[in-house]
């Protein structure tokens, strides 16, 4: 049985990103690009000016205006010795100028200009190059596009960029005892919370989901909605019906599918029924059918998966430490997944752990914001151990992935 890390190694090795697409800048936000880019040109373009002012053409007591610079206005006429402009933000820096004189500093009157502080040569001058050289990398590959990224993009002279898209999902949900949320449930059922998890976490990171189906513990109606998940989407998420029982149908129908599985088990508590496999390049995940076991794996298994889809580099969950303010006690032979608060604390991040009455208790989650680790061949952890933990990627996406 493939412990937890080996798993996510065995995942991103099997799926590889969705194919690039040309998409116009507008639209480009928040994919993926597939190639870095690179500038054009120098940024800036030429020298200009940071502020409003007066160009100046070396230091002395005053200066005889000889016109105005304005952007957009082509190459301004040079200046000598002695002499200065008017110039607005961001227009060209006149030959022979040195140094710009802010507005603010200066007195002005009668065709003539004087400095009330001299700035020294080379102030309020943006110089040609500074930024960026033209061949300069301004955008690496494999990063998800900001709005900055296309406003550098645009600098660097692109219209359109080539970006991987983002994968629209399929979630089905099995079990014959599982009836819609406004239902009320009679003996022996239970309302379906993991197909608006799974919608919301999916929605939550980006991604589109495609179809969102129930099917009954019924070989003919999970076979039907697999196919109709995998035609229209570019992977499957199914939740339950993964074990080894006899109404537990999802591993054979997925086989018969043409899904051919990397795994079926993983050495983790909750989450060890996970099965994880390819129909050609669509990943396809079998989760158990608990809610909590489905957020702690579509946490650390899924998403890797599904951000590698996309094209991310960084797709794996970052880890941190933190220390234990709990006692927990396991058997041996499985990676704990414990959900927990962390916080920063002066001596680093504090982990507590609501109480919880397992698997099936998605609301002893709500006040948590991530999953430490306890290694499989720990008998426990003790207040004050130091865990492996990785936060939800929904708390603090920006150090959530490596």
């Amino acid at each position: 049985m493939l412990g937890l890390e080996e798993a996510i190694d065995e995942i991103l090795a099997a799926i590889s990103p969705l194919p690039p697409r040309s998409m116009e800048l507008r639209s480009a936000g928040g994919l993926v690009l597939s190639a870095g880019i690179l500038s054009d040109i120098d940024m800036p373009p030429f020298d200009r000016s940071a502020v409003d002012g007066y160009a100046l053409a070396g230091e002395h007591d005053g200066y005889l205006l000889t016109g105005a610079v304005a952007t957009g206005g082509g190459d301004p006429h040079p200046l000598g010795p002695g002499e200065a402009a008017y110039i607005n933000t961001g227009a060209p820096v006149p030959s022979g100028a040195d140094r710009i004189l802010m507005v603010e500093h200066s007195e002005a009157s009668e065709g003539r200009v004087r400095a009330l502080s001299m700035p020294a040569a080379g102030d309020n001058v943006c110089r040609r190059a500074e930024d960026v050289r033209a061949g300069d990398m301004v955008l690496p590959s494999r990063k998800a596009l900001s709005p900055q990224d296309l406003g550098i993009a645009a600098m660097a002279g692109m219209s359109s960029l080539d970006v991987h898209p983002r994968p629209l999902v399929g979630v089905i949900t099995t079990g014959s005892e599982v009836v819609p949320p406004g239902a009320l449930p009679g003996p022996s059922q239970v309302r379906n919370a993991n197909l608006p998890l799974l919608e919301g976490l999916l929605s939550s990171c980006g991604f589109t989901v495609k179809e969102a189906i129930h099917s009954d513990d019924d070989h003919g109606s999970l076979s039907s909605a697999v196919r109709r998940a995998l035609s229209s989407s570019d992977a499957l998420l199914i939740a339950g019906g993964i074990s080894m029982g006899e109404m537990d149908m999802v591993a054979p129908v997925l086989g018969a599918a043409g899904v051919e599985f990397v795994f079926r088990d993983v050495a983790i508590k909750p989450g060890k029924p996970l099965a994880f496999g390819m129909m050609g390049s669509k990943p396809v995940f079998a989760l158990p059918g608990n809610p909590v076991s489905v957020l702690c794996t579509f946490e650390e298994l899924v998403l890797p998966g599904l951000r590698r889809l996309c094209g991310l580099r960084a797709a794996r969950k970052a880890r941190f430490e933190g220390t234990a303010a709990f006692r927990h006690s396991q058997k041996p032979g499985r990676a704990n997944l414990l959900r927990v608060m962390a916080t920063a604390e002066a001596g680093g991040w504090l982990l507590r752990m609501p109480s919880s009455s397992g698997s099936g208790d998605l609301r002893s989650t709500r006040d948590t914001n991530a999953l430490a680790i306890v290694p499989s061949e720990a008998a426990g952890a003790a207040s004050g151990d130091m865990l492996a933990f990785s936060f939800y990627a929904s708390s603090i996406p920006s150090i959530c992935f490596e």
